[in-house]
Formats: structure tokens, sequence, C-alpha cells
């Protein structure tokens, strides 16, 4: 490692702007750790450099440490500034910081789980009679429009409960909401059209052998 490299690690170490929790010792040509450490590499002037990331640590110190920030903090559930004008949240987390990639994936999931939750809520017993990809495009809506705006789609939610799923799409197409979102909608009305085909196949099976691809030669056209 030439000395322009270690004076970078050196202080990205030191001031932590790499975000990640380190076990470097001095020399960094001879990282050596005993805590069964997960190496990684980051590049550097365009060469790829290993570090050694190790898990946070479990001593008593630490959990005293979380508990004592958690009590000057404070926790606020909503965007608040703190007293440097800062947009925070959470237990002082700078949302002007921004986020990493593992929490929004976090976030995500989270925020995914609370529309699962609600779409349980509103369908009951009937959310299991689903099929595995409407299920997928319920959350989805509803992820997107949140309980209160999903639920106006009264004519939508009708055809749900009977299964009419040609319907389903055809509300969705015909909804101010496909409008705005534009490729959101015109993704998941395929998905449920593809669906209400698939068991139209399943319940006619005269309707499946007419939807065969015609032969060479086939002069037929469909409408």
């Amino acid at each position: 490692m030439s000395p322009k490299e270690r004076e970078v690690v050196t202080q990205e170490y030191q001031t932590g702007s790499a975000g990640l929790a380190w076990d470097a010792p001095k020399e960094f040509d001879n990282l050596q750790n005993t805590t069964n450490p997960t190496p990684t590499t980051y590049k550097l002037d365009g060469k790829e450099i290993e570090k050694h990331l190790t898990p946070q640590p479990e001593q008593k110190w630490w959990e005293e440490a979380v508990e004592m920030v958690k009590k000057h903090e404070g926790l606020r559930l909503e965007p608040y500034e703190d007293t440097l004008g800062y947009l925070t949240i959470g237990y002082g987390h700078n949302l002007e910081a921004g986020i990493s990639k593992e929490q929004a994936e976090a976030l995500l999931r989270l925020d995914m789980q609370r529309a699962l939750e609600d779409a349980k809520i509103i369908f009951g017993k009937e959310w299991e009679k689903f099929p595995d990809k409407i299920k997928a495009v319920l959350v989805d809506m509803l992820f997107n429009l949140g309980r209160t705006k999903f639920l106006k789609f009264r004519r939508m939610l009708d055809a749900l409960r009977r299964h009419d799923y040609e319907k389903v799409a055809q509300e969705m197409k015909n909804s101010l909401w496909c409008k705005q979102v534009k490729t959101r909608c015109t993704d998941l009305v395929k998905i449920v059209e593809e669906v209400a085909k698939e068991e139209k196949k399943t319940a006619n099976p005269t309707f499946a052998q007419n939807q065969t691809p015609s032969t060479p030669g086939d002069t037929t056209t469909s409408s």
C-alpha cells in the first residue's frame, strides 16, 4: 500500500467517514484479527483495498452506551429539526445525511409488512384465496396508496371479492391513480390480466384450445 493510500485509509478509520466499524491495527498491510472479521473491499484510486469489518460488540459497556444515547437523544417518531437545524428522526438520526442501501432495504421491508397487514385486515379470510400474483399486486398498491386511498377503489374491491380479475384490471385502468402512476399501473394491470387469462383457461378447456398459436398457413384472424 502506498503512503498516499495509507494516509487516506487512516483518515477514514479515524473519522469514521467510511461508515463502517473497522478492526484496523496501525499497520494496514498486516491486518490480523482473532474475532473472525468479515473481509470486504472498496476502491481507492481505481484499486481494490481490503477492509476487515467486525461484528457489533456484545459487551455490557456497549449496551450501556446504547441506552445512554437513547436517554440523551430521546425518541422522536416524526421528523424534527435538531438544535443545529438538521432534519432528524428516531434517536437523533440525521436525515439530511442520507441512509445506506441496507437501511433503505430494511425500511422497505418494514413498510411492505405494514401493507401486507393492511391487506389481511381488508380482505380477512378471503386473502388466502387470492393467487400469489394477485397478492403481490395488492401489496404493491397498498404500499403506494396507503389503506385509506386504497379503500376508495370500491368497484375494484367488489370485483376482487368475486375473483373477477378481468373486472379488477378494468377498474385499475379506469382510475385516476392509473393516470398518475402510469408505468406502475401498466405493469400491475398486465399481471392481473395474465391471472384472469390463466384462470379462464383452467375453468374452460375450450377457451384454452382456442388460445393456442396459429399454425403456419392458417388464414384465420383473431378479434
